[in-house]
């Protein structure tokens, strides 16, 4: 009785590692719950030592989920490491971007254009993270048409004292909470500035949970999120199987895209349905990051420019 106790026990903490569903794609839902519902199915075979084995698998499991979540920070993102990738962008789907565009990654996952001594930093050097979304990430951009790398080069031009580093750390779709994890993880690479975009994938989540889409911020799987699948030994051992393949099968062509993912959001603003949401305040996860990372910065004395994402950006003609 105890062994088909413990191992339906395991199967119901894999059910936990993927509560926070609107994370993870159905691939890996489909692979946590194989994995998890593999001590279970040893039971139901006539040889004791496949059985036993099954128990120790169980035990390795839920212990793999808690090692994971002691020893990595479930809010902390980046693009793949050492990545190398040369799009071709065509069609209209991604307007003002077209042809070829070289993305590369460093060891860290962030995108820069001049080699970063990251152990051993210059007194001569000035280091900038940006840390942001999308907006910062910019994906689809050549790594030199990035406005990180247009203000590395126009500092430089301007400043002949220091050399200046811009370290692009963007991700789409990440918010304030992971804003908060990367600069705690860039602390050590001794940053003299943070330039932090931040706002617009929180207004986002601010709106579906208005309208009940998507949500998931509530206490329940906010205390699941360090057990998720993708934070534990090995979901971090398939990611990082999942990016050496990606890397290989980017590595030395040129892939077209046409940005097929964007093509649902044509003409967003003149579908049949319209909602109004107009919020006399943010959302309480927002501010709490916020002032987290106000408070890390102002405790290790690291200097913010904060850059919040415009709804509207009026044109004024300069005089010479």
């Amino acid at each position: 009785m105890f062994r088909y106790v413990f191992t339906v026990s395991v199967l119901l903490f894999g059910f936990l590692a993927i509560v926070n569903y609107v994370e993870l794609t159905l691939n890996w839902i489909i692979l946590t719950l194989s994995i998890y519902a593999l001590p279970l199915l040893l039971q139901l075979l006539p040889y004791i030592m496949l059985r036993v084995s099954g128990i120790w698998i169980g035990v390795f499991l839920v212990a793999q989920s808690f090692i994971g979540s002691v020893l990595y920070d479930s809010d902390y993102i980046t693009l793949i490491p050492n990545y190398d990738e040369r799009r071709d962008i065509k069609g209209s789907n991604i307007p003002g971007i077209s042809g070829i565009q070289h993305i590369t990654t460093d060891s860290n996952g962030f995108r820069t254009t001049k080699n970063i001594s990251y152990n051993r930093k210059s007194d001569k050097t000035f280091r900038i993270f940006a840390v942001g979304g999308s907006t910062t990430e910019q994906i689809y951009l050549d790594d030199r048409k990035t406005w990180t790398h247009i203000l590395q080069e126009r500092l430089n031009r301007l400043n002949k004292e220091y050399d200046i580093e811009v370290i692009n750390t963007g991700v789409s779709g990440l918010r304030a909470r992971h804003h908060l994890a990367t600069i705690k993880e860039v602390e050590r690479f001794e940053p003299d500035m943070i330039v932090l975009m931040v706002g617009i994938n929180d207004w986002n989540k601010h709106i579906r949970e208005k309208f009940n889409k998507n949500s998931s911020d509530n206490w329940f799987i906010e205390s699941l999120r360090p057990l998720n699948i993708k934070n534990s030994l090995i979901g971090k051992l398939y990611i990082q199987l999942k990016n050496n393949s990606r890397r290989n099968a980017s590595k030395g062509k040129v892939n077209a895209d046409y940005g097929d993912n964007y093509s649902k959001y044509n003409d967003s603003l003149h579908r049949d349905v319209v909602y109004e949401f107009k919020p006399t305040s943010v959302t309480p996860e927002y501010s709490k990051y916020i002032g987290l990372i106000e408070a890390l910065c102002k405790t290790r004395a690291i200097l913010v420019f904060l850059l919040l994402n415009p709804r509207r950006i009026k044109m004024i003609p300069l005089k010479n």
